[in-house]
């Protein structure tokens, strides 16, 4: 508890490359930060807002981001393996080169997103909306695409 309350204690500060892994920040308001290189490995931040923030290069493995709202944010090179994303709004953020292996995206919104280079790997997108979504060089190996809106305006194969 002491951990979580520290932790929102520096979003105030605009703290960069800081730790956070583990934190509980359920609803925590991160709104247009910059915490590039942070490390929320493991942190619960469902129903979190994250828009305009910049995590580039940060780590969100296994992370809990349930309903969280990252609209317009930067996540360039960020790492989501095995994050929990269901129902997260990443409509228009830059996530070049991210790494969603693993991850449920399931009914996420990616409308708009700069995926260019980005690794989704084994995820499931079961209802997600890919819509104008720039996907070059994404790999798509094993990910589970059931009823998603493709950037094309297409449905995912079930």
């Amino acid at each position: 508890m002491l951990r979580a309350m520290l932790a929102l204690a520096l979003f105030t500060q605009a703290a960069a490359a800081e730790d956070f892994s583990s934190a509980m920040l359920k609803g925590a308001d991160l709104s247009g930060q910059d915490l590039a290189g942070s490390d929320f490995s493991g942190a619960f931040l469902g129903e979190a807002n994250l828009t305009g923030t910049t995590v580039d290069g940060a780590t969100f493995d296994g992370a809990l981001l349930t309903g969280a709202t990252m609209t317009g944010c930067s996540a360039k090179g960020a790492i989501f393996t095995g994050a929990v994303l269901k129902d997260a709004d990443l409509s228009g953020c830059a996530l070049a080169g991210a790494d969603f292996t693993g991850a449920l995206l399931e009914g996420a919104s990616l409308a708009g997103a700069d995926l260019t280079g980005a690794s989704l790997r084994s995820s499931l997108m079961a209802g997600a909306d890919l819509t104008g979504a720039t996907v070059t060089e994404v790999d798509f190996t094993d990910a589970r695409l059931c009823d998603a809106l493709m950037p094309d305006g297409t449905r995912g194969a079930c």
